[in-house]
């Protein structure tokens, strides 16, 4: 497996989350699974505000949502916004709606948990 930084290291210790069950190797990147950023998320306190439909094509199969999220740290509320997206080039998923919201959400918990870009969700 792909050796984590310390900083993703650190953020999955603090969350009880063991590198080896909450991410794998693909190709020499990793990435956490999608429970794994569930339970940072909860974890984290962190409030998911209602997705917005950027795009909705349900006769492609294509959508594209905006969900917004935020969380207390250190006295301070931070939110930090992302676009999901699912479509025939890149899901081969019968159900494109729930993954644009599982992208979506996964990529500003990753963001307010201080490690997007340094672990992709699955």
């Amino acid at each position: 497996m792909t050796e984590p930084t310390a900083l993703v290291r650190g953020m999955l210790e603090q969350h009880g989350l063991d590198v080896e069950d909450s991410c794998w190797d693909c190709h020499g990147t990793l990435v956490i699974l999608h429970k794994a950023c569930q339970i940072i998320a909860q974890r984290s306190g962190i409030e998911f505000g209602l997705p917005y439909l950027v795009e909705s094509d349900p006769d492609n199969s294509t959508v594209v949502v905006l969900v917004t999220g935020s969380m207390e740290q250190d006295g301070v509320r931070r939110t930090e916004w992302s676009f999901g997206e699912a479509s025939p080039s890149n899901s081969r998923n019968s159900y494109p709606y729930a993954m644009a919201e599982k992208r979506a959400k996964d990529r500003v918990t990753l963001a307010l948990a201080g490690v997007h870009g340094y672990v992709y969700s699955e």
